[in-house]
C-alpha cells in the first residue's frame, strides 16, 4: 500500500512535540554529556506545516562521534533507510509522537540541521516557500515528498553556503596582513567557541556565528590614536557587507552591535545575549595556552620586553603592559574569567585560567 503524507498546523502538536523534545534531549545528555542537542525539523519551527514527528540533532566533536554513535544505538533503533557515514548517523522511535534523531560531528558534512531550522525561522520568503511546498503535497505519496523536500532543501542549503564562502572570503581577505594575535585562525577559532556557547546558552546561532566570523574586518595598529574605534569601524564594514547578502536591517544591525561592543577596551557590557557570546568567545581566546601564545606575539609585534627584570610579576608596582608582557597578565588577562557573561564561558574558561597560573608560577621558577 502507498504511505501518503499529511500535514497538521503546527499549533496542533507544538505542545506535545516539545515535551517529546525535552524528554528525549535529557535522556540523551545523560549518556552524552558534552553533546549539544537541538530540537530541529518542522515542530521547532512555529507556524510551520508538519507532519507531527519530532526531530532532534545532537551535535559532537569529530573525535567523540564513534563512541557518541554507539551510546545512541543502545538507546534508539537505527533509521536504515538513511545516510550513516563516519560523521553521520539517524536514528528513530516510533511512538507519539515518533522521534528522529541525528547525530552529527561539529563542523562535518551533515552539520546543517540547525542552519536550515534558523533559516526557516527567520526568512519569510523560505519559510513561505517551504509552506507552499508541504500544501502541495498534502495527502500525496511519501516517496514523492521526500524528493521534492530533499531538492528544496540542497538549493536552500547552496545557497546559504555560497553565502557563508562569501563572507568567509571577505573575512580571510581582511586578515591577509594581520598580526599573528589577529589572523584568520584567530577568528576561526573565536568562531567554534562563539558557536558552542550559542548553543549551549540558546543564543541565535546565525548571528553569533556571523559576528565571530566578521569581528576583525578592521583593525587599527595597537598604538594608533584611533585603535579604540576599530570596532565601529568593523561593525559598519560587517554590516554592510551582510545587506549586501540580502539580510534583513535587524539582523545585519544585531551583528553590527555585537562587534561593535565586543572589544575589552571598551569596557561596555552588551545588552543582547548573542553580543555577551561574541565577548565571551572573544576574551576566551586572550587566555589559556593561546591566550599566552597570542600575548608574547603582541609583545613582539609592539617592541615590548617579555617582562621586568626587577619586579617581573608586580609585586610592587602596577602593572605596565605598554612596556612589558608579563604585566599583560595582571593588567588583563587574569581578570578575564570574572568578566565573562555566560556560564558555559566561565566553565571553559577555569581550564585555561589554571593553566595560565601554572605558566606564571613555572616562569617564577625559572627566572
Amino acid at each position: 500500500m502507498t504511505e501518503n503524507v499529511h500535514f497538521y498546523p503546527w499549533e496542533q502538536v507544538s505542545n506535545e512535540a516539545e515535551r517529546a523534545f525535552e524528554r528525549h534531549a535529557a535522556r540523551i545528555r545523560v549518556e552524552l554529556p558534552d553533546a549539544l542537542v537541538e530540537h530541529v525539523g518542522s515542530t521547532a519551527i512555529r507556524g510551520a506545516m508538519t507532519k507531527g514527528d519530532v526531530d532532534l540533532q545532537v551535535r559532537i566533536p569529530t573525535a567523540r562521534f564513534a563512541a557518541a554513535e554507539e551510546a545512541l544505538a543502545r538507546m534508539y533503533r537505527r533509521n536504515d533507510g538513511s545516510t550513516r557515514t563516519d560523521s553521520f548517523a539517524a536514528f528513530e522511535e516510533k511512538g507519539d509522537p515518533d522521534v528522529g534523531v541525528q547525530l552529527t560531528a561539529i563542523g562535518g558534512p551533515f552539520d546543517f540541521f540547525v542552519d536550515l531550522r534558523d533559516r526557516l525561522r527567520r526568512d519569510a520568503a523560505s519559510f513561505e516557500a517551504y509552506q507552499a511546498l508541504k500544501a502541495s503535497h498534502d495527502g500525496t505519496p511519501m516517496k514523492g515528498w521526500r524528493m521534492a523536500k530533499e531538492r528544496f532543501f540542497r538549493a536552500l542549503l547552496e545557497g546559504m553556503r555560497e553565502s557563508r564562502a562569501r563572507l568567509e572570503a571577505a573575512a580571510r581577505l581582511a586578515a591577509e596582513d594581520a598580526d599573528p594575535a589577529h589572523d584568520f585562525a584567530h577568528v576561526l577559532r573565536v568562531v567554534s567557541s562563539a558557536e558552542r556557547i550559542a548553543a549551549a546558552e540558546g543564543a541565535d546561532r546565525e548571528l553569533v556565528s556571523s559576528a565571530a566570523l566578521l569581528h576583525e574586518l578592521f583593525n587599527y595598529p595597537k598604538d594608533h590614536p584611533d585603535s579604540h574605534l576599530s570596532g565601529e569601524r568593523c561593525a559598519e564594514l560587517a554590516r554592510e557587507l551582510l545587506l549586501e547578502e540580502g539580510w534583513p536591517g535587524d539582523r545585519a544591525e544585531a551583528v553590527a552591535y555585537a562587534i561593535r561592543v565586543h572589544p575589552f577596551s571598551l569596557g561596555v557590557t552588551p545588552e543582547t545575549l548573542e553580543a555577551k557570546v561574541l565577548q565571551d568567545a572573544d576574551r576566551l581566546d586572550s587566555i589559556g595556552a593561546i591566550g599566552i601564545a597570542r600575548c608574547f606575539a603582541t609583545t613582539s609585534t609592539m617592541g615590548r620586553r617579555f617582562y621586568d627584570p626587577a619586579d617581573p610579576f608586580c609585586t610592587v608596582r602596577e602593572p605596565d603592559d605598554k612596556r612589558w608582557g608579563v604585566d599583560h597578565f595582571y593588567r588583563k588577562l587574569l581578570k578575564i574569567p570574572a568578566l565573562l557573561h555566560t556560564e558555559t564561558a566561565r566553565s571553559l574558561a577555569r581550564e585555561r585560567a589554571a593553566f595560565m597560573e601554572g605558566f606564571l608560577a613555572q616562569l617564577g621558577r625559572e627566572l
